[in-house]
């Protein structure tokens, strides 16, 4: 596999835009490349609706500040891979992500992916809010062990396989760049560089509307934002974010 090159939009610490020519932004040019590979088919009530390519959008929490970065300001980095993957580093925004953790960067990574045959039909329930054919019943992924991660768990593993191997591209291509930037400013922080995934989704139109996209509870062996104690129970729903967050503060509560 070729290793992806990387492009910064912005100079880093200065805020201005690399000279580079009009381009037209970004949502607009995945809207296109939708369009172009087939994007999702039109409407129909008796038909379950297929999508064929998707864009994911992962935004990780650092708690360390390891850059200067402005509020409001966003610092990009466009990587030239198969997804045309794009990675944004902002101050953390307490208005738009809930959590109880101390996150002080977001790292957003932003990618294209081709849907598999066998699971177009899938993320076309997903899109109307229904659980995928094949998943399993939260009673069934509960009775397996104490660990486990809804609505993640419930699905078949064709499409769990599919969802990790995203999550973990991602996280892959978010980590690189994080290390570039910080070899650029000669950062010194610790080898940890996120703590805690803050959002996930996915987007079937080019980004025009954007659903949860649920994720294993280990990406690389590193737990997310997850509760994690010797004897319980370890699980993580993503389902209802305000019940998620409320359970997570009452585990920092009962633990200090």
């Amino acid at each position: 596999m070729v290793e992806p090159s990387y492009h910064l939009d912005h100079f880093w610490g200065s805020g201005q835009p690399r000279s580079s020519g009009t381009r037209p932004p970004r949502t607009e040019v995945w809207k296109a490349c939708v369009r172009q590979v087939g994007g999702v088919g039109m409407a129909n009530t008796n038909v379950p609706q297929r999508v064929d390519t998707i864009l994911v959008r992962v935004t990780r929490g650092a708690y360390e500040l390891v850059f200067s970065v402005p509020p409001g300001e966003v610092h990009v980095v466009r990587c030239q891979d198969q997804h045309q993957s794009v990675v944004e580093v902002a101050r953390f925004d307490a208005e738009r992500y809930a959590t109880p953790h101390p996150v002080k960067l977001t790292c957003t990574t932003t990618s294209m992916w081709r849907v598999p045959a066998k699971l177009q039909t899938a993320f076309g329930q997903l899109e109307r809010g229904a659980l995928p054919e094949g998943s399993a019943s939260e009673e069934d992924v509960r009775n397996r062990g104490s660990s486990y991660s809804l609505p993640f768990d419930q699905y078949s593993d064709e499409l769990q396989g599919y969802v990790s191997e995203i999550h973990v591209a991602l996280d892959g291509c978010a980590a690189r760049v994080w290390r570039l930037l910080r070899w650029r400013v000669a950062a010194e922080a610790s080898d940890t560089l996120f703590q805690t995934v803050l959002a996930s989704e996915w987007s079937g139109d080019g980004g025009a509307t954007w659903y949860p996209l649920a994720y294993p509870l280990h990406v690389r062996g590193r737990a997310y934002g997850v509760p994690r104690c010797e004897g319980a129970r370890n699980w993580h729903d993503q389902r209802s974010p305000e019940l998620a967050l409320e359970r997570a503060r009452n585990w920092q509560g009962s633990s200090a």
